[in-house]
């Protein structure tokens, strides 16, 4: 598939010479750029019917101002528990290409389709390949209750300051001490390993 990266100039040519290119993978049902799902019955009121949904690999913007964007689909339904939502950012601490992912928040618990990814066309006309099992982004899960938390500011003379305050003396003194402290409190706390005073000096 042969597909412009930017609007037409007048005579027809385009400033970023660049194309979208995508390879077939019978395998997974995607030839000529979709996937074909796997077909179901539907019943409607003019009768049964077999329906099988056809899902683009990638696809584009017709707003003047999204011409820098494209989508990757995803061929599949992502499906949560109730309050579930899923959060789909650019891959954490993963090599990835030089693709930017935006981020966006899809309601998984009742979205009856396919999610896409939206992603910004590379600048500076890079060529780019991304193979079958590259990285591209990350899902998380969040609670949609979870989505406006409660932010609360204590006074410094308040009791939860003080005990912060004695929790951060504490943590520096293990740090004094040790350099790996972080490491041996978050193993001590998950009770990997057994602390003899987890409150005095690390043993």
């Amino acid at each position: 598939m042969v597909t412009p990266f930017d609007r037409p100039r007048s005579d027809g040519t385009f400033e970023d010479e660049r194309v979208f290119y995508v390879k077939d993978n019978p395998r997974c049902s995607y030839v000529n750029n979709a996937y074909t799902l796997d077909a179901f019955e539907v019943v409607s009121s003019q009768g049964k019917r077999v329906f099988a949904p056809v899902e683009p690999g990638i696809s584009f913007f017709d707003r003047m101002d999204q011409l820098d964007l494209f989508k990757l689909h995803l061929p599949y339904i992502w499906r949560t528990p109730p309050d579930m939502d899923t959060l789909f950012l650019p891959a954490i601490n993963r090599p990835m290409p030089p693709l930017t992912v935006l981020s966006g928040l899809v309601e998984t618990d009742w979205y009856a389709n396919p999610v896409n990814l939206v992603i910004r066309i590379p600048p500076d006309k890079q060529e780019i390949h991304v193979a079958v099992g590259y990285p591209v982004a990350q899902a998380i899960f969040v609670k949609r209750s979870d989505r406006r938390p409660t932010l609360k500011v204590i006074a410094s003379h308040a009791r939860g300051a003080r005990d912060l305050r004695s929790a951060l003396a504490e943590w520096y003194e293990h740090r004094a001490q040790e350099r790996s402290a972080y490491k041996v409190l978050a193993r001590s706390h998950h009770g990997r390993i057994q602390m003899e005073n987890p409150s005095g000096p690390i043993s």
